[in-house]
């Protein structure tokens, strides 16, 4: 990012703005697969916390933990990895 030290602001470039959806979408991507393999592994453990916590059948915690995957993965790709694509096509 070129920095501007009279004025005090960022020049965003297309090239910043590139790197800066790339580094989103890689940590995006990471988080979304920490989240599925410590439910995939974890299930059980966490089924347990969250029923004590919320008073929630297990049947709805699968449910919910499906829709928050899916809802993450659908933010996911329009928040980081289309614009990332976009730009990549534009530069």
């Amino acid at each position: 990012m070129a920095l501007s030290m009279e004025s005090g602001d960022i020049d965003m470039t297309l090239d910043n703005a590139t790197e800066f959806f790339g580094w989103c979408a890689l940590i995006g991507f990471g988080v979304l697969l920490l989240a599925t393999v410590m439910l995939v592994v974890l299930r059980n453990w966490i089924i347990g916390m969250h029923r004590a916590l919320f008073d929630v059948s297990a049947e709805q915690l699968r449910l919910l933990y499906m829709q928050y995957l899916a809802n993450f993965k659908i933010a996911w790709l329009f928040l980081c990895v289309i614009p990332w694509l976009s730009l990549q096509l534009v530069g």
